[in-house]
């Protein structure tokens, strides 16, 4: 393994999630398949249907977008299409932050990468990690970076 292979660090939700929707999705469909509840019950076949659809969306979603961020020694690395990667220089960085808003049960944590002209947000469903941990991570990176003269 190289020294540049090494010192990169990829951010991506772990490798079985699509494959638990694919799952959900299945049993979402055996469900309304065998159900015998009316067109607008909870247990109808159309509920079960939706629920599918939208698993089947999420397992498509994960598996096409890849890795959404990786960081190197000369920086980022964002996943911003299906198979397209743009590359972010350190020196193009302002700020990276962790935030999270709470409200009630819901609990919203995100990556936020400044780059003056635009933000760059990352959810922690998307990283697959806490977004704390990687901004930590990131800003290490970040300021250990040369930077230009």
């Amino acid at each position: 393994m190289n020294e540049a292979a090494r010192d990169q660090l990829s951010f991506r939700p772990p490798a079985w999630r699509p494959w638990s929707y694919a799952a959900g999705a299945l049993v979402a469909l055996g469900l309304a398949v065998t159900s015998a509840a009316g067109p607008v019950a909870l247990g109808s076949g159309i509920a079960f249907i939706v629920i599918a659809g939208v698993l089947l969306v999420l397992t498509g979603l994960d598996l096409w977008y890849g890795t959404p961020l990786v960081a190197d020694q000369e920086g980022l690395l964002l996943g911003t299409a299906p198979r397209r990667n743009e590359r972010i220089r350190w020196s193009d960085v302002e700020r990276i932050e962790a935030t999270t808003t709470s409200r009630g049960l819901v609990r919203l944590a995100s990556l936020e990468i400044d780059l003056g002209d635009r933000l760059v947000v990352l959810s922690r469903h998307r990283l697959g990690v806490d977004p704390e941990a990687v901004a930590d991570e990131l800003r290490r990176r970040w300021r250990s970076a040369p930077r230009p003269r």
